[in-house]
């Protein structure tokens, strides 16, 4: 699916990539700790919920969206693969995010690097308030999904008021969340 985005969008997502960058190189290892805990533990849930939905030993997942470390590192089994467009730096930069039982690829959700029908699994974390156009990154998520298959959908949603400021900001063309361009309820 070709995706276009303008000229100011792309400046916000560079610069927002600079903030994501910038998080993880501060972050503490305790935190690093704490986020291995929770990933591992929803890994642990959907790697419970495979058989459930007829997903065999065999399945291939997705996380797009991976940072430094989620749910794709601690699953069993399968071929995983995970798409961020910091993967690289990633790479570059943490140990943690150098996993051999993942394949990572440097690629954004609206234009996932894959055929369509490739996945039985595909997480998406805390993602969709980050990225240029979620319309399309739903979209590139349903072509890349084959039958059977389970999609984990998580993200930081607003109370209504809150959102609505933000939605009203963002009609007026104010940048005020760089990083997260998309307010959801």
């Amino acid at each position: 699916m070709k995706w276009e985005v303008s000229d100011s969008e792309h400046d916000r997502w560079k610069i927002g990539n600079q903030e994501e960058k910038d998080f993880w190189l501060s972050l503490k290892e305790e935190e690093f700790l704490a986020q291995e805990r929770g990933y591992r533990s929803f890994a642990e849930q959907i790697m419970h919920r495979l058989p459930l939905y007829d997903i065999k030993p065999n399945y291939r997942a997705l996380q797009v969206g991976c940072a430094v470390i989620d749910a794709i590192v601690f699953m069993e089994g399968g071929d995983r693969y995970a798409v961020d467009p910091l993967a690289d730096f990633y790479k570059q930069h943490f140990e943690r995010a150098n996993n051999p039982s993942v394949d990572y690829r440097q690629g954004v959700g609206e234009s996932i690097p894959f055929q369509d029908a490739f996945f039985d699994v595909v997480i998406c974390s805390n993602l969709l308030d980050h990225v240029a156009n979620y319309h399309v990154v739903l979209e590139e998520i349903k072509r890349v999904l084959g039958q059977p298959n389970i999609v984990y959908f998580g993200t930081d949603v607003y109370p209504d008021g809150i959102a609505v400021s933000r939605w009203e900001k963002t009609s007026r063309g104010e940048i005020f969340d760089i990083q997260h361009p998309h307010s959801f309820t």
